[in-house]
């Protein structure tokens, strides 16, 4: 995405419907980054190297939260 990373834009989303359940798929790890997403809000950060079935369950459970 050019010029917003996933957590900008997470925290855009967040800032206009905060009941949206955000997973960032990311490849991104810095601790600094991972603490800043779950601060605004984000629910699962997953890891761009999980397979499809592994993102499945994570929207499986969040939606059912």
């Amino acid at each position: 995405m050019p010029g917003l990373s996933g957590i900008d834009l997470s925290e855009q989303i967040l800032r206009i419907r905060p009941d949206v359940p955000v997973i960032l798929h990311t490849d991104y790890s810095d601790q600094e980054s991972m603490k800043r997403a779950r601060a605004i809000g984000v629910k699962a950060i997953v890891g761009k190297s999980s397979n499809m079935a592994q993102l499945i369950t994570y929207i499986r459970r969040l939606l059912k939260s």
